[in-house]
């Protein structure tokens, strides 16, 4: 699975492209597009993007069919995060 784009809210500005540790995402016709066989899944583009036009979805487990609340994975960091006291 790979990112998603919202294509509305996208303004083409690529800062996610820059952030991309994998060269995954292009900036084609002013709207960002991913490269699915090349995107790792790692939610770095998701925090950057000015628009908020990108998100990452956990894929539901083969045994199961739950996932982690279906949230996007960048959220999923940031409540996992947020809970650990430094």
């Amino acid at each position: 699975m790979a990112v998603s784009i919202d294509k509305d809210k996208c303004a083409g500005c690529g800062v996610c492209t820059e952030v991309c540790p994998v060269g995954a995402l292009e900036v084609v016709d002013g709207v960002v597009t991913v490269k699915e066989d090349e995107c790792i899944d790692c939610g770095a583009c998701t925090g950057e993007c000015p628009c908020e036009a990108l998100s990452v979805w956990q894929k539901k487990s083969r045994q199961s069919g739950r996932s982690i609340k279906d949230l996007p994975l960048s959220m999923f960091f940031w409540f996992i995060f947020s809970e650990i006291q430094v």
